[in-house]
C-alpha cells in the first residue's frame, strides 16, 4: 500500500536542509510518497518557477501552495483574465500535483482560512480553468462548502455528492 503525504511545507528557505531531505526520502524504502508544497512568502512567480525548477531536477513531486502571485498579476496592462490564464499556464507546465487557490489570508482568489472562506470572481475563473486542465484544486473546507452551494459550484454534483456522503462539511471524515 502506498500512501502520500499531500502538503509537505518545503522549507523554501534553506535549500541545504531540503537536500538533506530529499536524499533521507530518497533511501528510505516504505510506502510513503511526499508531495512538497511550494508556497514562498515573498509572493514571487520567479522565485517558484527557480524552485520549481530545482526540486524537480531532484525528482521530488511538487505541488504550488497559493497560487495567486500578485507581482504577477499585478504586472504590465493586459486584462487580468489574461493574466490568470497565463500564470495557470506557466503553473501547469510543471506538473503539479495539485495547486491551491490560497492559504491562511484572502487574497484575489478566495477568502482565506482566516478570512471569509468565499471563492471569488477570479476564483472561480480559477476552478474552471483548472478544472478543463483536468487540474486537482485544493481549497479550505469553508471555501469548497461556499462554493459547492453556490449558482456555478451546482454544475459539480459529482463533487458535492462526494463531500456530503465522506461528512467532509461536517468534519465526519475525522
Amino acid at each position: 500500500m502506498l500512501f502520500y503525504d499531500l502538503h509537505s511545507d518545503l522549507p523554501t528557505s534553506n535549500l541545504q536542509a531540503f537536500e538533506q531531505k530529499v536524499a533521507c526520502e530518497k533511501n528510505q524504502k516504505g510506502g510513503v510518497r511526499v508531495i512538497n508544497a511550494i508556497y514562498n512568502n515573498k509572493n514571487c512567480l520567479d522565485n517558484a518557477i527557480f524552485l520549481a525548477k530545482y526540486f524537480l531536477s531532484l525528482n521530488v513531486d511538487i505541488a504550488f501552495e497559493d497560487c495567486c502571485y500578485f507581482s504577477y498579476l499585478n504586472s504590465g496592462d493586459k486584462p487580468l483574465s489574461e493574466k490568470i490564464c497565463s500564470l495557470l499556464n506557466i503553473l501547469c507546465s510543471f506538473n503539479p500535483k495539485y495547486i491551491s487557490l490560497g492559504w491562511n489570508n484572502d487574497n484575489i482568489f478566495l477568502g482565506g482560512c482566516a478570512g471569509s472562506n468565499d471563492l471569488t470572481s477570479d476564483g472561480k475563473q480559477v476552478v474552471k480553468i483548472l478544472n478543463d486542465k483536468k487540474m486537482v484544486v485544493a481549497i479550505n473546507i469553508g471555501t469548497l462548502v461556499n462554493f459547492i452551494e453556490s449558482e456555478q459550484g451546482k454544475a459539480f454534483k459529482k463533487l458535492k455528492e462526494y463531500v456530503v456522503e465522506a461528512g467532509i462539511a461536517s468534519g465526519e471524515h475525522l
